[in-house]
């Protein structure tokens, strides 16, 4: 009489997380070995689980068998699935990506307790590749995480006898136990070298292949997916960048002091004004390379010197004979021109957490200090009369990087 022993279940990760769109920060600034991101366990959320249940059903002979697949199990038969991953190293554990310069590390943890040290226990995980890279198998001991090791195929496998057995008044009776295995799988993006190409970077091609499930039958019933948890390329390199700093006021407003109206008459033309200093404060994400700055006259009337046009404080009239001048190490800047290299800006960036571009605002870094000063050319009029009193400029700031 057929009667049911039992049930297993095949459980494949259907998440994909590496299409799961994110930045990452390159920084070229950084040694080789930084970690450029990571995804947890969580994160990558991707656990491959076999479980059986029985039935407590029981029987004299080692052998169970289903209408599904011509599954046959004996009593030597085990439950096993898993996966391969395989790529040329970079480095030490380390696997090439799509893009020279960044490398990818696997680590593979058990999420099962009570594990077996050998294929002659009840329930194992096997793993090859990962956390020895001789060759040797290991078995994975609940809770400790191996990483990729190589040299070639790391392979996790997850294998449970089909049916045990116990004795009662002299005889065998054959079960089909209840349990399960689990194992998981975390990430890091790691710099290898010299980082030239930015922008998608896969991983796809790491996946090696999906173990064929067992036992025997099994791999016409347990159809592992045809899209693995690598696939993706929502993981983007970007270089480092900078934004005016979101501690300070964006609008920043510059005290340019007073001037004497009759400094002309006394100094002749054009007469010039002290320096004052314009900080600016950058926040960067990493060493930020070449940064340009250009500035534009955001007044209704620009001047054709470079120069900023001055206004009333009133109407917004143009004020004819005194402007400003910006400068930058005490060289001219063309207002409405060319932009201002100002090199490289920024510190390096050993990691950037979650997909937050500036995680941290920098409290450290010295600000660009621009200079400006007052330049008067003629007598300072306002529709052709002479005018004394406040005045005002303003130059929009453009940031260029590489």
């Amino acid at each position: 009489m057929n009667k049911l022993a039992g049930q297993c279940s095949y459980t494949y990760p259907d998440n994909q997380p590496f299409s799961v769109p994110r930045s990452v920060v390159a920084d070229n600034s950084v040694p080789a070995g930084t970690i450029l991101a990571s995804w947890s366990y969580a994160d990558l959320n991707v656990p491959l689980s076999v479980s059986c249940s029985g039935s407590g059903i029981e029987g004299t002979t080692p052998l169970v068998s289903s209408s599904y697949g011509g599954i046959i199990a004996n009593s030597s038969s085990l439950t096993v699935m898993g996966y391969n991953i395989a790529g040329s190293l970079v480095d030490s554990g380390i696997l090439n990506t799509t893009v020279p310069g960044i490398g990818i590390r696997f680590y593979v943890q058990s999420d099962t307790p009570d594990l077996g040290n050998g294929i002659d226990t009840p329930a194992y995980i096997r793993l090859a590749g990962f956390g020895d890279s001789s060759g040797s198998a290991v078995f994975a001991a609940s809770g400790v995480e191996y990483p990729y090791a190589g040299p070639t195929v790391g392979q996790a496998a997850l294998a449970m006898s089909m049916l045990r057995s116990r004795t009662e008044n002299g005889t065998t009776l054959w079960y089909i136990p209840t349990r399960s295995l689990s194992i998981s799988l975390r990430a890091e993006l790691i710099k290898t070298g010299y980082v030239e190409n930015y922008g998608p970077v896969s991983f796809s091609h790491l996946f090696n292949s999906w173990i064929t499930p067992s036992p025997s039958g099994s791999a016409s019933v347990v159809l592992p997916p045809s899209i693995h948890f690598l696939t993706g390329t929502g993981v983007t390199l970007v270089r480092p960048t900078c934004k005016l700093s979101s501690q300070r006021p964006t609008d920043y407003s510059v005290n340019m002091g007073t001037w004497d109206a009759n400094t002309i008459s006394r100094e002749g033309a054009p007469a010039f004004g002290p320096d004052v200093p314009v900080p600016v404060e950058l926040e960067c994400n990493g060493m930020a390379e070449n940064i340009r700055m250009r500035f534009e006259d955001a007044g209704a009337s620009p001047l054709p010197v470079s120069n900023i046009g001055l206004y009333d404080a009133a109407g917004g009239h143009k004020i004819d004979g005194l402007e400003i001048e910006l400068r930058y190490n005490g060289n001219h800047i063309d207002v409405n021109g060319s932009a201002v290299n100002i090199g490289s800006y920024g510190s390096g960036a050993t990691s950037v957490g979650g997909d937050k571009m500036f995680a941290v605002p920098s409290t450290s870094f010295v600000p660009i200090t621009f200079q400006a000063r007052y330049i008067q050319r003629a007598m300072i009029t306002r529709s052709a009369v002479n005018y004394t009193g406040p005045v005002s400029g303003t130059v929009n700031l453009f940031m260029v990087y590489d």
